[in-house]
């Protein structure tokens, strides 16, 4: 999490959303079995009267307990592990990469540069955070002019929606249309990098 706040301040990454993947991990969390009273004292003392403590754990329950926080264990991984993924797809991206080349002389971009795919960002990203403060805003430095701008498939309207595989090429031709409408305005400046994010 720590390094996921320092991350979010990189200006190509948008809003921020390590509050968001907290949130949904805090969610994840509150599905797992817990107990008011887990010390060893008050489990030994109830066990004097009866098989079952008071969160009504018991030696038959137990095995069950322990598969779902397994289950949620796995959740939680997966939540962390998509979140992260899609937030830093972006850095992969050619122009991205393109803008950044512009600092391959900075060790930390170099290092960002030499990443094959998306998991090998998260994981060099993450270390670098960690490591030095200063890494966001080297990487801001050249990346201070790129633009993304959310756009919804679910916002797209083809003219028909009963489609015959001849109308394929239509349907292509006014879903780039919809896209290309999407980058007007999107950058007044001609030094500004517009991106679309297909949600």
């Amino acid at each position: 999490m720590k390094a996921l706040r320092a991350m979010e301040n990189i200006s190509v990454l948008q809003a921020p959303f390590a509050d968001e993947i907290e949130e949904k991990l805090s969610k994840s969390l509150d599905s797992i079995f817990s107990c008011p009273s887990p010390s060893k004292q008050s489990v030994e003392e109830q066990l004097k009267t009866g098989p079952t403590h008071e969160c009504d754990l018991s030696f038959e329950s137990a095995s069950e307990c322990v598969d779902e926080m397994k289950i949620a264990v796995k959740q939680a991984r997966h939540i962390l592990e998509s979140s992260i993924h899609d937030k830093m797809a972006v850095m992969s991206s050619p122009a991205v990469r393109e803008r950044l080349a512009q600092g391959e002389s900075e060790p930390v971009i170099d290092g960002l540069l030499s990443c094959k795919d998306v998991a090998e960002v998260r994981s060099y990203l993450t270390k670098a955070c960690i490591e030095n403060a200063s890494v966001v805003e080297i990487i801001n430095r050249y990346l201070k002019k790129v633009v993304i701008r959310l756009v919804k498939i679910a916002d797209f309207r083809p003219q028909t929606t009963i489609i015959e595989r001849g109308h394929l090429p239509v349907l292509v031709q006014e879903f780039q249309a919809f896209l290309e409408k999407q980058f007007e305005g999107a950058a007044e400046d001609d030094d500004v990098l517009p991106l679309l994010k297909v949600e």
